[in-house]
């Protein structure tokens, strides 16, 4: 009863806000409506409708059965796994949420090898990371490679950090004799763009909104007179900002985070953001796995440290970029950063041990990790 009176009074509040700040607030939907039609809108919608017709069709299966050992070497998953990995890797966020259902759903994944799945599987794209945020952002495509590549391999280390020393998953599968049959290919793909459609409508409300909620909580007079208060610099307003930005949509944080002066801080807070994605994107995911089962806890707390170990990736990565990327020469250049080596090293191998601890605490290992990933027993 209580959740329930505090959501009503935060609605309240929310909706007050929006009649004593019409502008500003239509300001906010009008940007996020043009990131949605102009970004999101023309680069998802079409993987949406490839993957609902991909995975129906079993168009991929030899493929996958190449993929199999080395998911079950690296993952202890079937080759299922390593195919959503890929695709969310190309596609973005949610659309590595997307695959993971339509495997589940046609009971290519057992629920805890999709549950297991998701947790490394929902990433950000080349194209954001790349093109927004490397060259439209920070004015600098090599930074983005840079970014895509810290990305990449914070979720590569988050899959083995989460399936280490787990057993191969022998749920049993639906045999091809019980599955639905085959429907026509004209009829597949009328039911993937209507599929795909509601997708990217709900994923456009729901940018709409928190770039609604993020003007609200960054740029009302109380907002600005309480960060400003908390932060002593411009810089530190901006920092502020941006972390405020990131945690709560990817796309108006990054944007945020670029206006900082670039630094290793700076980019590996960007770095941090792209890895986390924000809780717009979150919610984002939890429409994608609507009508499933599965427990999204361990997805959200993955990606918190997905988001320290992209952090303490750059720290530790940064200054080899700067290295090679130098003019210089690299005598010059090393003896130019080396200050960053002696701070950054320390604070690297702080962070990633408490990556490792994050991940042994909230995933125990072997029996109790199994537990924890179970959710109600339904059939598979």
């Amino acid at each position: 009863m209580k959740k329930r009176n505090i959501l009503t009074i935060g609605l309240l509040i929310l909706m007050i806000l929006l009649l004593c700040f019409p502008n500003l607030c239509l300001h906010a939907a009008q940007n996020g409506l043009l990131l949605w039609f102009n970004k999101v809108l023309p680069s998802m919608l079409p993987f949406m409708i490839f993957i609902n017709i991909l995975v129906p069709l079993n168009g991929l299966q030899g493929f996958i059965s190449h993929c199999t050992p080395l998911a079950q070497r690296l993952w202890h998953l079937p080759g299922e796994s390593f195919f959503a990995f890929l695709m969310g890797v190309l596609a973005g966020y949610p659309i590595g949420a997307k695959v993971v259902k339509n495997l589940y759903c046609e009971h290519k994944l057992s629920l805890n090898e999709a549950e297991r799945t998701l947790c490394f599987c929902n990433n950000c794209g080349p194209l954001f990371i790349i093109g927004t945020v490397g060259t439209a952002m920070l004015s600098k495509t090599s930074l983005g490679y840079f970014l895509l590549l810290i990305h990449l391999l914070s979720a590569f280390i988050m899959s083995l950090l989460l399936t280490h020393n787990l057993p191969i998953s022998t749920s049993t599968r639906v045999s091809d004799s019980t599955l639905a049959p085959p429907v026509s290919f004209f009829r597949l793909l009328n039911l993937s763009v209507i599929n795909a459609m509601d997708t990217i409508v709900c994923v456009g409300g729901y940018i709409i909104l928190f770039s609604v909620l993020l003007a609200l909580m960054t740029q009302t007079p109380f907002a600005q007179f309480l960060l400003g208060h908390l932060t002593s610099t411009s810089e530190g307003y901006l920092m502020a900002t941006g972390v405020l930005s990131s945690v709560l949509e990817l796309s108006n944080g990054a944007h945020a985070l670029s206006k900082l002066s670039l630094s290793t801080y700076s980019l590996a807070c960007l770095s941090a953001a792209i890895g986390f994605g924000g809780i717009c994107v979150y919610f984002q995911s939890l429409f994608v796995l609507e009508d499933t089962p599965f427990n999204t806890k361990p997805f959200f707390i993955a990606k918190c440290i997905q988001g320290v170990l992209s952090f303490a990736l750059t720290l530790l990565l940064h200054p080899l970029y700067l290295i090679f990327t130098s003019t210089k020469g690299i005598l010059y250049t090393l003896n130019t950063y080396n200050h960053y080596f002696s701070f950054n090293c320390p604070c690297f191998i702080l962070l990633f041990l408490l990556c490792f601890w994050a991940t042994y605490q909230f995933f125990p290992s072997n029996q109790l990790r199994q537990s924890f990933y179970k959710c109600k027993k339904k059939p598979n």
